[in-house]
C-alpha cells in the first residue's frame, strides 16, 4: 500500500508539473521559432540554434516529467532535483538570450530584439512556474533572483577563469559572457576535471557547478581548500539546487559566494569582479607583508651581527650569551668585551616595548654603553653617564633596565651595577645557588641625574654566575602561570656542572617546555659566565672548547696571553701556537665524521717543564681513534698540517687513553738563553 501511495504522489507531481508549467514554455517556444525564421539573424546563427535546442529540451522535459525518488527517499530532495533539472535549459534559454539581445542591440537588429523580449519573460514565467508547482521549503536564495534591473556602468577587473560544469549549455553560455567581459575562460566538464585544472593550472577565480560526475561541486572545494597554495583563490558555487544546507556547506568550506540558476548576469558580473578585487588587494597586502617579512629578517641578521659573536678569550673564564627575540626582532641585548689583559665587562639589557623602536633603542643603548665602558669606567658611573644621556632627549619615554659589571679575571672579583633590572644568580662551585645582592637603582633613561652605585662579589674557581631578562621569570604557561624565579633557581641547581653555553640553552629549552606552545610574552636573553681561576699552579694554561672552526678565535689570543704571561720568546709562542692551532683545526675538521662533534669539546693544556727549558702542549679530544705520529699525511688526508705540526715542534707524541686522543707537543725553551750576558 506504501508503495502504491508513493507511486501515486510522484504521478501527481508530474501532472502538476505539465499543468503548471507547461502552458508557460509555449511563448518560449513561439518566441524562439521567430528567432529561427528571422532573416536578420545571420550573424548569431550559433546562438539561436543554442536557444531552439534549450526551449525544445524545455518542452520535452515537461511533457515527458517522470519523477524519481532518491537514495534517501525524501520527497524534498525529489524535488529539488526536479527543480534542478528544469532549470537547466532555462539557463541556456536566458544566458543565450541575453546575449544576442546584446548583440541585437549593438548590431541594430531590431526584429531580433523584438522577438527576445517574450523569450526572456517567458523564462521568468517558467521559473515562476516551476516554483508554484515544486514548492521548496527554502526560498533563501529567492530574493537573489530578482531584480534583473542593469546598473549604472561599472568597471569591473579582468582575469583568468575556471568553469566547471557538466552542461555543455551552461558552459558555453558562461564562456561567452564572461570573455565578452574580458576574461580569459578555461572550461571543465567534471569535478576531477576542475581538480586537476586548478592544481595543474593558474586561474583568478573559479565558478564550480553543485552537481557534477565524477566529483561533485563541494568536493572540489574541499580538495582545494586542503592544498595551501589554493586556500586564498576564490570560488563562486552555482547550482540550481536551492536547499539552504548545501549552500551553508559550500561557505563553511571557504567559497567566496553562491549564486542560483538561472544566473542573473549583473549579479555574476558583480560578483567575479568583487572577487577578482579582493583578490587584488589580498596579493597586494601578501607583497606588502613579504617585503616587510624580508626586512624584518635582514633587520634580525643586522641585530644579530651587533651581539658579540665570542666571549673574550681568557684562560679564567668562559661564556656564552643568548637572545631569543618575542618577534622578528627584540629590545633584549647582551654584550661582553675586554677593558685590559685580566678585566671582561658583561652586560644584559631589556628595553621597554618589542618590535622595530625596541630593537632601534637597543642597538643605540649597546653601542654607548660600550663606548663609554671602554675608558675604563666603573659600572656605576657607566650607568649614570649612559642615563643622563637617554634621559636627555628622549621625547618617546623609552627606557632599559640595565645590569652592568667588570669581571677581574685575575682574582675573581666581580664588580657591578644594577639599573632596575632582575637580580642575577650564581652557581656556587659547591652546588648551592645565591641571588646576588647589592645594589638596585632605578632604571636607565627615567630620571636625568639619577644616582647608580657599585656592588662587588667574589667569585671562586668554578662559581658560574647567570645574568638574565624577565622573558625568563615572566614567561607564561596555558594555565596563565609564570614561570618564576623558583623554578629558575631550581632548573640552574640541576645544571650547575653545565657550561655556560648548556646553562643558556637549558634555561631557553625549560621555558619554551613550560610556556607549552604558547605565543612567547616576552624577548628571552640570557649571559652565563664561569670563573675558572689561575688553579694553583702559575704555570699551567687549560681551555675548553666547542668543536667549531669559530673557537679557534677564541683559543688563539687565550694562548698568546698565556705566553706572553709567562716570558715565552717569540720564536717558540709563534711555532707552539701554529701547531695548536693546525692540531685542533684538524680534530674539528675530521675527528667526528658526519656528526662534526656537535655536542662535543675539545681540551688545550699548556706548561711549562724541566725547570721552563721546555713547553708541552695538549690536545686532548673524545672523537674517533687517530695516531697523526703513525699516519702517512698523503694516505691521511691531513697532507700539509701534519707536516706543519712535525716541523713546528721538537717532539709529538700520541695516546689513547680512556676512549680520548691526547696529543703531546713539546718545544724546547732553555731559560739560559734568555738571560743577559
Amino acid at each position: 500500500m506504501a508503495v502504491q501511495a508513493l507511486d501515486l504522489r510522484l504521478a501527481a507531481i508530474a501532472e502538476r508539473v505539465r499543468v503548471m508549467v507547461g502552458p508557460a514554455t509555449e511563448p518560449i517556444s513561439a518566441a524562439a521559432a521567430a528567432l529561427a525564421a528571422s532573416s536578420s539573424a545571420a550573424v548569431i546563427a550559433d546562438e539561436i540554434v543554442q536557444i531552439t535546442k534549450a526551449a525544445r529540451l524545455l518542452v520535452e522535459m515537461v511533457e515527458a516529467c517522470q519523477p524519481e525518488m532518491g537514495e534517501d527517499g525524501s520527497i524534498e530532495t525529489m524535488c529539488s532535483r526536479l527543480r534542478h533539472d528544469l532549470r537547466t535549459p532555462l539557463v541556456a534559454l536566458k544566458g543565450y538570450g541575453e546575449l544576442v539581445l546584446e548583440i541585437a542591440v549593438d548590431e541594430g537588429l531590431d526584429t531580433v530584439s523584438a522577438a527576445l523580449g517574450p523569450l526572456l519573460e517567458g523564462v521568468a514565467d517558467v521559473m515562476v512556474a516551476i516554483e508554484r508547482a515544486l514548492p521548496a521549503l527554502s526560498r533563501a536564495m529567492t530574493v537573489e533572483e530578482e531584480g534583473d534591473d542593469e546598473p549604472g556602468a561599472i568597471s569591473y577587473p579582468t582575469g583568468r577563469v575556471l568553469v566547471a560544469d557538466d552542461s555543455q549549455a551552461n558552459r558555453d553560455v558562461l564562456v561567452k559572457y564572461l570573455s565578452r567581459e574580458g576574461h580569459e575562460v578555461v572550461a571543465v566538464a567534471d569535478g576531477l576535471a576542475a581538480v586537476e585544472a586548478v592544481f595543474e593550472q593558474s586561474f583568478d577565480v573559479v565558478l564550480l557547478d553543485m552537481i557534477m560526475p565524477g566529483m561533485n561541486g563541494d568536493g572540489v572545494l574541499k580538495a582545494m581548500k586542503a592544498e595551501p597554495r589554493l586556500r586564498s583563490l576564490p570560488v563562486i558555487m552555482i547550482s540550481a539546487l536551492d536547499a539552504l544546507d548545501s549552500i551553508v556547506c559550500c561557505i563553511e568550506a571557504g567559497a567566496e559566494d553562491y549564486l542560483p540558476k538561472p544566473f542573473n548576469r549583473v549579479l555574476l558580473r558583480a560578483r567575479i569582479g568583487a572577487c577578482l578585487e579582493k583578490k587584488r588587494l589580498r596579493e597586494i597586502e601578501l607583497s606588502y607583508l613579504k617585503a616587510m617579512e624580508k626586512e624584518l629578517t635582514i633587520a634580525r641578521d643586522v641585530q644579530r651581527s651587533i651581539l658579540p659573536k665570542a666571549f673574550p678569550a681568557h684562560h679564567a673564564l668562559v661564556g656564552h650569551g643568548l637572545m631569543d627575540p618575542a618577534r622578528e626582532i627584540g629590545g633584549d641585548f647582551y654584550d661582553f668585551f675586554a677593558l685590559d689583559d685580566d678585566r671582561i665587562g658583561v652586560a644584559v639589557g631589556d628595553v621597554s616595548g618589542k618590535g622595530v623602536p625596541a630593537a632601534v633603542y637597543m642597538a643605540m643603548v649597546r653601542t654607548q654603553l660600550r663606548a663609554t665602558a671602554l675608558f675604563g669606567l666603573s659600572p656605576a658611573e657607566c650607568l649614570y653617564r649612559l642615563n643622563d644621556h637617554l634621559s636627555a632627549d628622549n621625547a618617546e619615554g623609552m627606557f632599559v633596565s640595565l645590569f652592568y659589571g667588570i669581571i677581574d679575571c685575575a682574582n675573581g672579583i666581580f664588580t657591578y651595577a644594577n639599573g632596575g633590572h632582575n637580580w642575577p644568580v650564581v652557581l656556587r662551585a659547591d652546588g648551592t645557588v645565591e641571588w646576588v645582592q647589592g645594589t638596585d637603582d632605578l632604571l636607565v633613561g627615567v630620571v636625568y641625574g639619577s644616582p647608580y652605585h657599585n656592588a662587588t662579589l667574589t667569585l671562586a674557581p668554578g662559581d658560574s654566575l647567570f645574568i638574565y631578562t624577565d622573558g625568563v621569570v615572566e614567561a607564561i604557561d596555558p594555565a596563565e602561570d609564570e614561570f618564576g624565579k623558583h623554578r629558575l633557581a631550581a632548573i640552574l641547581a640541576e645544571m650547575v656542572p653545565a657550561e655556560p653555553a648548556g646553562l643558556c640553552d637549558g634555561v631557553l629549552a625549560a621555558v619554551r617546555a613550560f610556556e607549552g606552545g604558547q605565543p612567547h610574552s616576552d624577548d628571552l636573553t640570557c649571559v652565563a659566565v664561569r670563573f675558572l681561576g689561575d688553579g694553583n699552579d702559575a704555570s699551567c694554561f687549560e681551555m675548553r672548547i666547542a668543536t667549531d672552526i669559530t673557537e679557534i678565535g677564541r683559543l688563539v689570543p687565550a694562548v698568546h696571553a698565556y705566553f706572553q704571561r709567562r716570558a715565552i720568546s717569540p720564536e717558540v709562542t709563534y711555532s707552539l701556537t701554529m701547531a695548536i692551532e693546525e692540531a685542533v683545526s684538524n680534530v674539528i675538521r675530521h675527528g667526528y665524521g658526519d656528526s662534526h662533534g656537535e655536542g662535543h669539546t675539545i681540551t688545550v693544556r699548556v706548561r711549562e717543564e724541566s725547570d721552563g727549558d721546555q713547553v708541552v702542549a695538549e690536545v686532548i679530544d673524545d672523537g674517533a681513534s687517530f695516531d697523526p705520529t703513525a699516519a702517512d699525511s698523503q694516505e691521511s688526508g691531513l697532507g700539509i698540517g701534519l707536516l706543519l705540526i712535525k716541523t713546528m715542534v721538537d717532539g709529538i707524541e700520541y695516546v689513547r687513553d680512556a676512549e680520548c686522543n691526547r696529543l703531546h707537543m713539546i718545544k724546547s725553551h732553555p731559560r739560559s738563553r734568555m738571560l743577559p750576558s
